[in-house]
């Protein structure tokens, strides 16, 4: 599959980018979100901490459908979806798009391995149909016999299942090791995919990479409180906190970055800081989705207890920070050009 840059001069060589819509933007958050439930679980695991069963429960039953969304997403955004496995047929080391597309694929297949961990144990084989029923009735002897086949071909396919979960579990160290890699690789890549094209100065920014895969790290983290108690949610909330404060630096030096650039980089800063999308960027990404969540965790490390409706609001208004931070620099930079 060729891949294709686009390096207009001016907006009247390439207006508008239009070949990518929502789909990359639903990519992009889904990728930094499952990017960061790779780094917390896989993290939680090395250091062996006592009590945070449920944070690894979350990340390994969540992870993989949640990744697979997001790549089914990036499938269908292209102009043939059916010739994606091309991309697999060959590595391109000076090609970002294959480095990422080799890395979400490994790791896909990894956080796989960990949801076979959750599964259930398989029931019994049912017993055989008495031979006098067969011989009484020849149809319905045929059906439970056909039924009997696919019954055990499936418990056959769920003990191997099965069987590659506990293999999994053997290895959890060395495996927690490259979950932590492979997240790092995933958070970083969601942003390098924007940052690489020269041509759409919005994106070509140094600290978008970064901002991106620490912004995964918080959504990955404020998923997980969705569905934690009262007593591990206070304990999560001093990194979430932190992670709230790193992406408001980050987010600062991708202004600063863009604002003291050059003449297109300007421009594309007012796009983004003061037109069309500004109050979607300082009003929900910044206010909504970190200054508030980030003062309510705030109150909750220091000891001041939220009502229960509201114990999980933070996390809400960080996922939707999250998701609009995607949306809002990907339609930007579409109408940004040098």
């Amino acid at each position: 599959m060729p891949e294709i840059s686009l390096t207009g001069p001016n907006p009247l060589v390439y207006p508008h980018l239009t070949t990518w819509g929502w789909q990359i933007a639903l990519y992009l958050f889904l990728g930094g979100l499952v990017a960061g439930l790779m780094v917390l679980s896989g993290a939680m695991r090395l250091l062996g901490r006592a009590g945070w069963e449920r944070v690894q429960l979350v990340s390994d039953i969540a992870a993989a459908p949640l990744l697979a969304v997001g790549l089914l997403a990036l499938v269908l955004d292209l102009s043939k979806p059916f010739n994606f496995w091309r991309l697999f047929t060959t590595f391109q080391p000076r090609s970002a798009i294959s480095w990422g597309s080799w890395i979400l694929l490994v790791s896909l297949l990894l956080l796989g391995l960990r949801f076979l961990t959750r599964l259930p144990v398989a029931p019994s084989a049912p017993a055989p149909v008495p031979v006098a029923v067969r011989k009484g009735r020849r149809l319905a002897g045929l059906w439970q016999r056909l039924k009997s086949s696919v019954v055990g071909a499936t418990l056959a396919v769920w003990r191997l299942l099965q069987w590659l979960g506990s293999l999994a579990e053997r290895y959890h160290r060395p495996l927690a090791v490259v979950t932590v890699g492979l997240g790092i690789c995933v958070g970083f890549y969601t942003g390098v995919l924007l940052s690489t094209m020269s041509a759409r100065p919005l994106w070509n920014s140094a600290a978008l990479a970064p901002l991106f895969l620490v912004s995964g790290l918080a959504a990955g983290s404020a998923f997980t409180c969705l569905f934690l108690p009262d007593h591990e949610h206070k304990q999560l909330a001093p990194l979430s906190l932190l992670l709230c404060g790193v992406e408001l630096v980050l987010i600062l030096a991708y202004a600063i970055s863009l604002s003291f650039g050059l003449a297109g980089a300007q421009q594309a800063a007012g796009l983004l800081f003061g037109g069309r999308y500004g109050l979607l960027f300082w009003g929900v990404v910044v206010l909504v989705g970190l200054l508030v969540p980030a003062t309510l965790e705030a109150l909750t490390v220091r000891g001041r207890s939220a009502p229960q409706m509201l114990s999980r609001l933070p996390a809400l208004l960080k996922l939707a920070g999250g998701v609009t931070l995607r949306f809002v620099i990907v339609a930007a930079g579409l109408l940004s050009a040098l």
